[in-house]
């Protein structure tokens, strides 16, 4: 991954996980030439993220 993509990406990512409506929208049309790689890779990690919140917490993670 080359080094703009990865920054891009990152700077996406944290205005996803702050709860920013329509960033992951917003992310792509700032960065046209990046939309091919970057699109995906958003979808990806908002679909990871609705897993891991669905997921049941792991064996002893409640334990005091």
């Amino acid at each position: 991954m080359n080094k703009v993509l990865e920054s891009v990406l990152d700077e996406c990512l944290n205005r996803i996980e702050a709860g920013n409506e329509g960033a992951l929208d917003a992310c792509v049309a700032e960065h046209p030439a990046l939309a091919p790689e970057l699109e995906p890779l958003l979808h990806l990690a908002v679909e990871l993220e609705s897993l891991r919140e669905d997921a049941p917490p792991a064996p002893g993670a409640l334990q005091a």
